[in-house]
């Protein structure tokens, strides 16, 4: 680390796995540009020249938003759970972009009468289901122009009649079933504080920006005319400010302007608070609105001047030794249904009250003590396989050797790839921990597409709750890295999506009562529900017990019952949901939705693999779920019926090639999409306008590489298949899904779509393709600042490959802890501790030439522990100095130990 001196930067080295830094200047002028206009635009230089995307492999351009946005990724992330801040570490004038998690366009779902609505479309179930001469809703599949009816009925044969059935399909979802509105809301950037030093570039010196990853802090520090300047960021979570401490060597040297700025500039209000302190006040665009929004600008100073401007934008320092500046600020939100115009003045003013007499380092001290007790529960080490240290390499130089801006074609691969670096491998797991404790705490928002950190008022898929695979990802690695507060404001959503869903129940399929709900594949700050955007993706059913999926994981970790019980009324509406939505399919005569998608590959069909998947851990799960709770004789006769259904829901199939079918008939070969060729290979009428449109098929069988990998969610992340279970059944399951993740390829592809394919690899102990796949990630699909790549930036791949690398290390799914299951050759020797199993169970490990030379469990809850290793054969077990009693299964693979509640046993003697 730097010290506080004029040659603080001759000798830079930092740790290379917990700090992300940089030592180019950030390209002058960055605060001028505006990520909101003309995005679309092709970017040009000063020499009027465009710049090749270094995420595109084709050579492509950048435009204007994509420019932004890769600046922007240069700059280093912070956060307290509600507030995040990008740190772009300026020279010319500095930004701290800065967003609050709800800060968002739209308002709460109601009706003229304000009632809640979930955006939904009323009694939208007649297009779903049809109806009787009565009026009464008709079963499902039953009327023939019904979706449910046609989607039974489906015939996906290459002809022209069956391509315009199809077609009828999706024109009859899109236009008739979606929401209203048929699209949801979208998450914004806040507030921007800009300091403008006065420093001239060319006479900056030994400049770097770092941040430390384990105490939650940027440092910006450069030498300019001879003096050393620091500045000090942070994103306190104790105190709810973000700060930024400045500081100057030289006695009085320190003159700068602080503006408060935002994109939200057509409401926006500044006034004045005091000698020191200034507000701003806005809300987003558009008269459907309703987010109010205020900041606070506050600084202090040592032996400075304050004076503030004029129009009450800016404060000015000047002839200060250090100067401490700090931002506050809150919304109107206080939840899904409900706004309170006076609560961001009053929430600010709180704020404010409670940092106004603690110096910047009792804040600092508070935050990093408050940031670690998280990060340090775990620790990861995995040695480099090369004698090289990188710690005096920059982080981007590390990601792409040959530069970033070279095009994407040009990669020659990170230094993890080609140089042994294996520290790299860890910087990128520990920066999926420090995101989510940043990014996720008790008191904020769910993590969104792109965490808490948004740039723009038009980000990519409206940065919104994308259920179908995004948001889930963003909390795999919770658990197992033993942050469970982190996966609350996840679970604690359910009961907003709860009682919205069941609006949606009751308008779009007509089932209601005993607390019946359903959502779709995506929902917003409003937590609507609805079936939106396009039918390929919005008509969805089963998001929902995807998300219950992670309270009941949730539950497994800790042995929670408290939690359990709160989550079990989702569960059971759920159920009573599906009890009477699920169909007979005529022509298999399993149960299943009769028309669904499997996200987001092909188009509407009946059965999607990943929807009987999902009901299945539902209806299992709510069993287990009733027996723990001792609710089985109070909840019997649902319990009954569901396991009544249980037993007929369609299970995993196997094609003749012998792959799982990813719908029930198995018989889906491809899906439609525009065609420009002439002539084209499909022409049907639109059955709303009688306009000729033309189509064409693309691939949606087994053997494709699609980025989504939906029906083999029960491999991953499902836990009811394991690897080691040598029943006949589940071997053929086992062998089944094998082919399809083989078929995903190890190609390079989307950040979140590699993350889980290595977690899928990883299940099926295959850390050679795991590895090819991290390797992919690091050098196609990583920012600068190691944001994960879609791209553009889509945080759920950090999220994924730190959850890829922990299922490397070890697995719980199967009642088992399965030491080292999925490592790679590259990785052999190097040591984990505090990893969370199921079962509330810690575990640390240290391996040697790729064999575990010691472990330690400790089971918190006590209990018959089993420990499965190929090495075991030899293991002894120790509880202190004493060798305790085992014994052993699987071929002495398994160790299985009787641990008493919260004492640690040590197992060495590995062979």
């Amino acid at each position: 680390m730097s010290s506080n001196n004029s040659s603080h930067a001759t000798k830079v080295r930092f740790d290379p796995r917990n700090v992300i830094w940089f030592n180019d200047v950030p390209k002058e002028g960055f605060w001028k540009l505006n990520p909101n206009k003309d995005r679309r635009d092709e970017y040009k230089d000063e020499n009027g020249q465009p710049m090749l995307n270094p995420y595109n492999e084709k050579g492509k351009v950048f435009n204007n938003g994509e420019y932004y946005e890769y600046l922007w990724t240069r700059g280093l992330p912070i956060g307290n759970g509600r507030l995040g801040t990008m740190v772009m570490g300026a020279i010319d004038k500095e930004v701290l972009q800065i967003n609050e998690c709800t800060v968002w366009t739209g308002a709460p779902y109601v009706d003229e009468n304000n009632q809640p609505t979930s955006g939904t479309t009323k009694e939208a179930w007649k297009e779903y289901r049809g109806q009787h001469a009565d009026g009464s809703p008709a079963e499902i599949g039953t009327i023939p122009d019904s979706i449910s009816y046609r989607a039974l009925h489906i015939d996906n044969a290459a002809t022209t009649e069956a391509v315009q059935h199809r077609y009828n399909i999706k024109k009859q979802v899109e236009q008739n079933f979606l929401g209203t509105p048929s699209r949801q809301y979208s998450y914004q950037s806040f507030v921007e504080v800009h300091l403008d030093f006065g420093h001239e570039i060319e006479e900056v010196r030994n400049y770097t920006r770092h941040l430390d990853l384990d105490k939650g802090l940027v440092a910006v520090e450069y030498e300019h005319k001879g003096t050393y300047f620091k500045r000090e960021s942070l994103a306190s979570h104790p105190n709810q400010v973000i700060a930024t401490h400045v500081s100057a060597s030289e006695k009085g040297s320190l003159n700068f302007s602080a503006e408060l700025r935002t994109f939200h500039v057509e409401d926006a209000k500044w006034r004045r608070i005091s000698d020191n302190q200034i507000a701003l006040t806005s809300k987003p665009q558009g008269d459907g609105n309703a987010i109010q929004f205020e900041a606070r600008l506050w600084i202090n100073t040592l032996y400075g001047e304050i004076t503030i401007s004029d129009d009450h934008r800016s404060i000015i320092i000047s002839s200060a030794d250090q100067a401490t500046i700090f931002i506050v600020g809150a919304t109107n939100y206080v939840n899904y249904l409900t706004l309170d115009n006076d609560k961001p003045s009053q929430d600010c003013d709180r704020y404010i009250a409670s940092i106004q007499n603690k110096s910047f380092e009792s804040i600092k001290a508070a935050h990093v003590s408050d940031h670690a007790e998280l990060y340090d529960r775990t620790f990861l080490k995995i040695n480099n396989t090369a004698s090289t240290s990188f710690g005096n390499v920059p982080t981007d130089q590390r990601l792409r050797p040959a530069g970033f801006l070279t095009g994407g074609e040009n990669l020659s691969g990170s230094t993890y790839c080609s140089q042994g670096d294996n520290d790299l491998a860890v910087l990128e797991f520990n920066f999926g921990k420090y995101l989510l404790i940043s990014g996720s705490r008790p008191g904020g928002q769910p993590l969104t597409l792109q965490g808490l950190w948004n740039s723009t008022n038009s980000p990519a898929w409206s940065s919104k709750y994308t259920v179908n695979i995004n948001t889930e990802m963003n909390y795999w690695p919770v658990q197992i890295l033993n942050l469970h507060e982190c996966e609350l404001t996840l679970i604690n959503a359910l009961e907003d999506l709860f009682h919205s869903g069941q609006i949606t129940a009751r308008e779009h399929y007509a089932i209601e009562g005993d607390g019946a709900w359903i959502m779709h594949h995506n929902f917003d700050l409003w937590r609507g529900t609805q079936p939106i955007d396009n039918a390929t993706a919005g008509l969805w059913p089963t998001s929902g017990i995807w998300l219950v999926y992670h309270a009941w994981q949730a539950y497994l970790y800790t042995l929670d019952k408290k939690l359990l019980s709160t989550c079990y009324p989702y569960m059971k509406g759920l159920a009573h949901f599906f009890n009477q939505f699920l169909v007979k399919d005529p022509e298999t005569g399993f149960l299943i939705t009769s028309a669904s998608v499997s996200p987001e590959h092909g188009d509407v069909q009946p059965g999607p693999a990943m929807d009987t998947q999902l009901i299945r851990f539902l209806y299992r799960g709510m069993l287990q779920t009733a027996d723990i709770l001792d609710k089985t004789e109070e909840d019997a006769q649902l319990l009954a019926t569901s396991k009544e259904k249980l037993a007929q829901v369609a299970p995993n199939l196997v094609d003749e090639n012998g792959y799982i079918k990813e719908w029930v008939r198995g018989d889906v070969a491809f899906s439609l999409s525009l065609d420009t060729s002439d002539p084209p290979e499909f022409i049907v009428v639109d059955p709303i306008t009688n306009e000729r449109i033309h189509l064409k098929r693309h691939c949606a069988s087994n053997d494709t590489d699609h980025k989504h990998a939906s029906h083999l969610w029960e491999l991953y992340p499902g836990d009811s298949l394991s690897l080691y279970n040598q029943s006949e059944e589940q071997q053929k399951n086992i062998n089944g899904f094998r082919k399809g993740v083989i078929a995903r390829g190890l190609k390079k592809q989307q950040g979140w779509a590699l993350a889980w394919r290595i977690n899928l690899r990883a299940r099926l102990a295959d850390a050679a393709g795991a590895n090819i796949l991290l390797k992919h990630l690091l050098a196609s699909r990583t920012s600068p600042n190691m944001f994960d790549q879609h791209p553009p930036f889509q945080i759920d791949g950090n999220f994924g490959v730190t959850a890829g690398i922990a299922e490397m290390l070890l697995q719980s799914h199967d009642g088992v802890l399965t030491l080292l299951p999925a490592l790679p050759k590259e990785w052999p020797s190097g040591e984990f501790k505090g990893f969370k199993a199921r079962g509330n169970i810690v575990v640390d490990v240290k391996w040697e030439n790729g064999i575990p030379v010691e472990t330690k469990v400790t089971a918190n809850h006590g209990g018959m522990v089993k420990v499965r290793s190929p090495h075991s054969s030899t293991a002894v077990v120790r509880q202190g100095e004493e060798i305790f009693p085992v014994t052993k299964e699987e071929n002495n693979t398994v160790l299985v130990v009787d641990m008493e509640a919260g004492e640690t046993y040590t197992i060495t003697r590995f062979s």
